[in-house]
């Protein structure tokens, strides 16, 4: 910590200020060095191990980001299918029966891609509820032996 100025203080008498500001060179300098010494320091963090929950808390967020990326990947080649399978390939000379057969393929793509997407996620939701009930049934058993 730098020293502090010498005899810098601010007195008021009826509203008027009486500054007593050092103007000797040596005071300033001496102020100027301890200020440089301060900066010529260089800033070296402590280090800190994060605690359990810290990581945990981490972890958890690496998963929700790369459930993110792989949701906007997925819509990103759905798009893609869509965008492909209704292209002008398939568009026939009549404006009104091209784009009709084009509004079927992209509804068939969609409401399919919904299906497979609802049955992963029912699949998912269910086995997650067998895993929890077993795993509260072998903890119940656990305490019943202990206590009884």
């Amino acid at each position: 910590m730098p020293p502090p100025i010498k005899n810098g203080a601010v007195k008021t008498v009826d509203g008027k200020a009486d500054m007593n500001v050092p103007t000797d060179d040596k005071d300033l300098d001496e102020q100027y060095e301890a200020e440089i010494k301060v900066l010529a320091e260089k800033f070296v963090p402590e280090a800190e191990k994060p605690d359990d929950a810290q990581i945990q808390k981490d972890y958890y967020a690496g998963v929700r980001s790369c459930v993110v990326l792989v949701w906007m990947f997925s819509n990103f080649a759905l798009a893609a299918t869509i965008l492909n399978s209704a292209g002008l390939d398939r568009a026939s000379g009549d404006a009104e029966k091209s784009a009709q057969e084009r509004s079927k393929i992209y509804l068939a793509i969609v409401l399919w891609s919904v299906a497979g997407l609802s049955a992963f996620r029912f699949l998912g939701a269910t086995w997650f509820l067998i895993l929890r009930m077993v795993s509260t049934s072998l903890i119940l058993v656990f305490v019943c032996r202990r206590v009884c």
